[in-house]
């Protein structure tokens, strides 16, 4: 299915992010000249429709007190794919 004028907007305007009020849909509704069942509709449809995946917030987590640690490790090639293949039933 190909975007509207009107999907476009909405996709645009939930990239900013969503209004923190009560009825936030009834927001971007007003702020698009939309009605609210109207872009409730279109949401529905664009994420059947692979346009969105999920709808969520995005947090800081050094913001919250959060630390994040990378590890990386050397593996003998032998070791990490062996029990891959057993597990899947092909042979080597």
């Amino acid at each position: 299915m190909d975007l509207d004028s009107n999907d476009r907007k909405l996709l645009n305007r939930l990239q900013i992010g969503l209004p923190l009020v009560r009825r936030p849909w009834n927001a971007i509704a007003e702020e698009l000249e939309l009605r609210q069942e109207d872009v409730l509709q279109r949401l529905e449809r664009l994420k059947k429709e692979g346009f969105i995946r999920r709808i969520g917030g995005v947090f800081n987590p050094a913001g919250l007190g959060f630390r994040g640690c990378l590890y990386a490790m050397a593996v003998r090639e032998d070791l990490f794919t062996r029990p891959l293949l057993s597990s899947t039933g092909i042979e080597a």
